[in-house]
C-alpha cells in the first residue's frame, strides 16, 4: 500500500523550474527599502562576479574556449571595491536603458560591470 501511495505521489507531482531573474526584478530589488531584497540584489551581483572569476580561471587554465573562440569581456575589480561600487554601474545601466529590464539580469550585470571595470589587455 505504501508503495502505491509513493508511486502515486511521484507520478502526480508537477515539475518545477526556477525562473530566471530579470533586469526588472533586479532593478526593483536594488531600489527596495526592504533590507532582504536589497541584500538579495547584492548577493546576486556578487554571484555574477564569482561566475566571472571562475570563467577567467578556466580560460587561463585552457579548460574551455568561450564564445566560439571570440574574446569574452571579463570583469577586473580594483582592490578595495565594495558591493556599493558594484551596484552603482548596474543601477545606472538599468536606469539609462529601461528596455534592459526585460532581459535576463545576468546579462545586464555582466555588461555593466565589464564596462565599469574592464580588464587591461
Amino acid at each position: 500500500m505504501r508503495f502505491l501511495f509513493g508511486l502515486c505521489l511521484l507520478l502526480c507531482s508537477t515539475a518545477s523550474m526556477a525562473e530566471q531573474l530579470t533586469g526588472r526584478q533586479l532593478y526593483e530589488w536594488l531600489n527596495s527599502s526592504d533590507e532582504k531584497l536589497a541584500m538579495a540584489a547584492n548577493m546576486y551581483i556578487a554571484g555574477v562576479m564569482d561566475d566571472d572569476t571562475l570563467l577567467q580561471a578556466g580560460a587561463i587554465k585552457g579548460m574551455y574556449q568561450a564564445n566560439n573562440g571570440k574574446d569574452i569581456r571579463h570583469i577586473c575589480l580594483p582592490a578595495g571595491t565594495t558591493i556599493g561600487g558594484l551596484k552603482a554601474p548596474v543601477l545606472e545601466l538599468l536606469e539609462k536603458y529601461p528596455n534592459l529590464r526585460a532581459q535576463p539580469a545576468i546579462a545586464t550585470v555582466r555588461v555593466a560591470l565589464a564596462k565599469a571595470f574592464p580588464c587591461s589587455s
